[in-house]
């Protein structure tokens, strides 16, 4: 049935004073959003530098296999079993937070990284599942 079981979600979301970028899978489905970085420079003053209205939206269907890969992957890794904050711990510490969310076979964690230079290094499993969802964004960041 299309019951919530079904359901197979990966979301990546990343925010700054420069970037804003979400990277969503939905079943087969891809859909980015991401700061139009000719734009930046308008708001190079205020702070963050981009607006809702800079915002641009891809969107695409993935092949079977493409969401095969990214299932194994999951599949194969400890992202389940990740602590909830992981990265810089440290209180009082300046760190950028990223978020990654993933719902498969009924199951819903998401994992903040939190990024300082020298930091801890990313977990094995929160690099591998973001990366692929990078690279079908294709946002050559």
């Amino acid at each position: 049935g299309e019951e919530n079981s079904d359901l197979f979600f990966v979301g990546y979301y990343y925010e700054s004073d420069v970037y804003h970028t979400e990277i969503l899978v939905t079943n087969n489905h891809l859909k980015v959003v991401y700061v139009d970085e000719g734009k930046l420079t308008e708001h190079w003053d205020e702070n963050p530098h981009w607006t809702e209205d800079d915002l641009e939206i891809r969107e695409k269907d993935l092949a079977y296999d493409e969401i095969d890969e990214l299932k194994n992957t999951i599949r194969n890794s400890d992202f389940f079993e990740l602590k909830d904050v992981v990265g810089v711990t440290e209180e009082g510490v300046e760190y950028e937070p990223s978020t990654l969310t993933v719902t498969f076979e009924s199951k819903t964690k998401t994992v903040e990284y939190r990024y300082r230079e020298g930091g801890p290094d990313m977990p094995e499993a929160f690099d591998k599942i973001s990366g692929i969802l990078w690279d079908w964004a294709e946002l050559g960041q």
